[in-house]
């Protein structure tokens, strides 16, 4: 018993400090240790807590009522979880931690509390939601693994008639899809957007339609952040009425209207964008005997121009409303 009380003791002290600095889920107050003011017996939220770095590892201790052989094995996997270099090791150690008792089985194949795993795995490696399920090597994983490629295909689906193709993504939802889990490119293995890949592949020009809807549902900033700079990186291309009502939508959500890339904020691409085709038709213009094509694409620019106009003063106001909050 000493020695494993020595043990435990050594594996406490070297638990990485990290966790000690709690990452409070949005609304929460709860401070490091209050856990132990709860019943004996709900250990096992702890260890939870813990897998969210939502807790210290050494809160456990408390639990005297836990086995001592438990406990250590308990607190070694969480301590290999928290000092893991890759997610491969820390799935590994999830599933071993699993297999220590059935409560914990319970734990990480909890729906819920396994998507929460999931998604603060893909923040601490930096990958997509569908990365983390399939390196899990949990039941829970690989049945949110399948029901997220339900939820995928729905939204992917060439399906002409906008109520049926509701239906069948109402249909996911209900079943405990989560609408705002991230997917990534086979070919090149880049994030890909559940909401960009439905209403561009989809819909086409029905986007102002179904893009309300959607955000009804749920989608969050992250996804809509990704459709406004889809949206506006390919305007160099030429804008549209169109492009006028999906920004405008965006815009009025939640989508960051000073959100940045490697191009820029989002108004200074427009600006620019404004600035070529304005060059574009001043230099157009000053040509003599104009053929019937020319004109048409100095209409086409003054189109440009002034649809962009519009999108610049979208951002502006945008912007705006973002900093009188």
């Amino acid at each position: 018993m000493k020695k494993l009380n020595f043990f435990l003791s050594l594996i406490l002290l070297s638990t990485p400090l990290s966790y000690g600095m709690k990452r409070l889920r949005e609304g929460r107050s709860i401070p490091t240790g209050s856990r132990l003011l709860l019943p004996t017996g709900r250990w096992v939220e702890v260890v939870g807590d813990v897998l969210l770095d939502e807790a210290n590892i050494r809160d456990l201790v408390h639990f005297t009522d836990l086995p001592p052989e438990m406990l250590s094995h308990i607190i070694y996997f969480l301590n290999e979880i928290a000092s893991a270099q890759s997610l491969e090791a820390v799935a590994k150690n999830i599933s071993n931690l699993a297999m220590v008792s059935k409560q914990l089985n319970l734990l990480v194949n909890n729906p819920s509390f396994c998507l929460a795993m999931i998604k603060h795995l893909s923040q601490k490696f930096n990958c997509t939601n569908q990365k983390v399920a399939e390196v899990l090597q949990i039941k829970e994983a690989q049945r949110r693994l399948e029901l997220q490629k339900e939820l995928y295909n729905a939204c992917s689906n060439d399906e002409t008639d906008i109520q049926a193709y509701k239906q069948q993504i109402e249909l996911c939802l209900s079943q405990g899809a989560d609408i705002n889990f991230t997917y990534y490119n086979k070919t090149d293995g880049s994030e890909e957007s559940l909401l960009g890949d439905a209403v561009y592949n989809v819909f086409g020009g029905e986007i102002p339609n179904i893009l309300p809807w959607f955000i009804e549902k749920g989608v969050d900033i992250h996804q809509q952040n990704t459709l406004l700079i889809f949206e506006v990186r390919y305007l160099n291309y030429g804008v549209s009425e169109h492009d006028v009502d999906i920004i405008r939508i965006l815009l009025n959500a939640k989508a960051d209207p000073e959100i940045t890339t490697e191009n820029g904020p989002m108004l200074l691409q427009m600006e620019n964008y404004l600035r070529i085709w304005q060059e574009q038709y001043d230099q157009e213009d000053r040509a003599l005997n104009k053929t019937k094509e020319e004109e048409e694409y100095l209409r086409e620019l003054l189109s440009h121009i002034h649809y962009a106009k519009i999108i610049i003063q979208m951002f502006e106001d945008a912007i705006k409303r973002k900093h009188q909050k």
